[in-house]
């Protein structure tokens, strides 16, 4: 099977061990890389061709599109705003991109495709994104602010 099928069958996105399972070889991969018909994500981590900016840096992170970010993408418009938010499994190590991605650690199952999670998670994500990130702002406002004396000594 050559290989853009195969990562096309497999949603644009696979490990090298899903493309050798379904009977790509190795010097096809190789090949595939070199002539830029499939693109390397991370070590052993490949994408289709076109696979937009946004959901590039989200593979490259370890995770998948999410949040504002997701519902920017299944709306259409560019989601490869800074920053990018990202959904990663809790307890994945080795984390890659930039630094400039937030990470939304989940312990659960999340709907969606490999790719980005689901409208509907993605909603969800953003209130309680905007949320946390107001009361972020509420405490530096606070901790600002000149200390008050609580107790005497």
């Amino acid at each position: 099977m050559r290989v853009p099928e195969a990562l096309e069958l497999l949603g644009n996105f696979a490990r090298r061990s899903e493309l050798l399972a379904l009977g790509c070889n190795e010097q096809l991969l190789d090949l595939s890389l070199y002539y830029r018909k499939i693109l390397r994500v991370r070590v052993g981590q490949y994408a289709s061709v076109g696979t937009p900016e946004a959901i590039l840096k989200a593979l490259r992170v370890g995770g998948r599109l999410a949040c504002v970010s997701a519902i920017a993408y299944h709306a259409g418009e560019d989601a490869n705003v800074e920053p990018i938010h990202v959904l990663v499994k809790y307890g994945a190590s080795r984390l890659g991109g930039s630094g400039n991605e937030i990470v939304h650690w989940t312990r659960h199952e999340v709907a969606g495709t490999r790719l980005v999670v689901s409208v509907e998670a993605a909603a969800r994500q953003v209130q309680i994104c905007r949320a946390l990130r107001e009361h972020e702002g509420k405490a530096d406002t606070a901790l600002a602010k000149k200390p008050r004396a609580t107790t005497p000594d």
